[in-house]
């Protein structure tokens, strides 16, 4: 690579962290699934036990993900400490990792423009940092990274003459895909052969050219899941249970959508606007250079082959679609690209004024999407702990409620223990006479005023969204 191509994805690495990471820890910590994993790490950290992971010092068999991740966050724990930020790190600069990937795949094939569309693409859309996968201490920006790694090394060994040096690096890269989210990871291998034996070129290989590249990663993760099991009995059953029968073949937690969800989150959501630019670039493109289009064609029927796939599933969420976002913006950015080489005078002049429009939706977005990013909507009364942790108190002394899942409260514990802080939880309505207790359902607070006379000593507000009540006495 030339030294003008390294200096460019050094600044635009600068960018690409820069904005995965800013204000990372300014929304406080999310339920499902963030405040899991916070507890696994967090754990990990006070015990020393890097073998597995454990919730409530107990082996964590609700999430049976392997560790890759809380492995990550746990040696940012030790190196930053404990906190939102070193616990979305792993996540931020994976999501940069992968935007920088891409963008050397354009500046090998010296698409300037096409890289720098793709960065813009890419931060501009609402797919890539945001909640669930760059934005929190979630699995799938990981898993992105490592996704992205094998598709290009694929792509390379289909269209670019690859050696063994790119199967082995796909290798590693789906190893650890699968060492980040096992049947998530899993559901890539049938795509990837059947991708390998429509496109490759040796009629040979079409059946066994995929054998051993997706058989040694499998080989490889194997060791883990039984030592595992040797470690934690039960485990593989639990993983059985919650990650292959729980999740595709049964609807989980409430997740129940049509079967074109998927492909309208892509167009109405992640991509909002983004479409109208999409089919006429692909027209231009096509014009302009009509060689490229076969290859493009692999990335769109390794999305649909994806999609579908998921589309099958009983349990649809919108983030499992994070690993073929960066894909169609890669596509997108290509046929934006490469329009601007037309040698035509006409459709020069289309190409720029779609690449302009492209523009246009990129800064009309980039701001809408910041605004949820910096938003603590939906996660009001972690906000009280995250404000506590920071300033080293509590604005009360008393008794915190929650409701059924405590994982958020399990992890401020642990923090507040670190730090000397007095912070009792409890879901049982035992109290006594000038007890102080803040409450955040508002089922919760029904209820202490059918057990208890009390007095109310704040309501929710900006600064404060819970309510502080003090118990005078039980009702007769």
């Amino acid at each position: 690579m030339s030294r003008k191509k390294i200096i460019f994805i050094c600044i635009a690495a600068v960018i690409a962290v820069w904005n995965s990471t800013y204000k990372l820890d300014v929304q406080p910590m999310f339920l499902w699934d963030e405040s899991r994993q916070a507890n696994n790490a967090l754990e990990m950290l006070e015990s020393g036990n890097v073998k597995y992971t454990t919730y409530e010092n107990q082996p964590d068999f609700w999430n049976t993900k392997p560790h890759l991740l809380v492995f990550l966050q746990w040696i940012f724990f030790k190196i930053l400490g404990p906190g939102l930020l070193a616990l979305r790190l792993p996540s931020a600069l994976a999501i940069a990792a992968t935007v920088i990937i891409w963008m050397v795949f354009f500046l090998r094939k010296n698409l300037w423009v096409s890289a720098i569309l793709f960065l813009l693409i890419a931060f501009c859309s609402r797919g890539l940092n945001i909640y669930h996968v760059g934005r929190t201490g979630d699995y799938d920006a990981l898993l992105t990274l490592f996704l992205s790694i094998a598709f290009l090394q694929l792509y390379t060994l289909l269209f670019e003459n690859g050696n063994k040096k790119n199967k082995i690096i796909f290798s590693i890269a789906v190893g650890m895909a699968l060492l980040t989210k096992s049947f998530a990871a899993a559901i890539w291998m049938p795509i990837f052969a059947a991708l390998y034996f429509v496109f490759t070129k040796d009629k040979k290989l079409r059946i066994t050219g995929m054998v051993l590249p997706l058989l040694i990663p499998i080989l490889g993760v194997i060791p883990y899941y039984l030592l595992h099991e040797y470690w934690t009995p039960g485990y593989l059953n639990a993983v059985f249970e919650n990650e292959v029968l729980g999740r595709y073949f049964q609807q989980n937690e409430g997740h129940e959508t049509r079967w074109y969800y998927y492909f309208s989150e892509l167009f109405s959501n992640y991509f909002e606007g983004f479409i109208l630019v999409i089919i006429p670039a692909y027209f231009l493109m096509k014009k302009v250079d009509p060689q490229k289009e076969k290859s493009i064609r692999f990335f769109w029927i390794l999305i649909l082959l994806f999609l579908t796939i998921l589309s099958i599933s009983a349990t649809r969420i919108h983030w499992y679609m994070a690993p073929v976002i960066p894909v169609f913006c890669a596509i997108l950015a290509w046929y934006c690209g490469v329009s601007l080489q037309a040698q035509n005078k006409n459709l020069k002049y289309a190409a720029w004024g779609l690449n302009m429009i492209l523009l246009g939706i990129c800064f009309w977005q980039f701001p809408k999407l910041w605004k949820d990013n910096l938003s603590a909507e939906g996660v009001r009364p972690q906000y009280v702990l995250q404000q506590a942790e920071l300033k080293g108190k509590m604005p009360y002394t008393g008794y915190w409620m929650f409701e059924n899942y405590k994982a958020i409260e399990n992890y401020y514990s642990g923090i507040f223990r670190r730090k000397n802080l007095a912070f009792r939880i409890t879901d049982k309505f035992h109290f006594h006479a000038k007890d102080t207790v803040m409450v955040y359902h508002y089922n919760q607070l029904d209820s202490i005023g059918k057990y208890y006379e009390c007095r109310q000593l704040a309501a929710p507000d900006n600064d404060l969204p819970i309510w502080v009540m003090v118990i005078d006495r039980p009702k007769l």
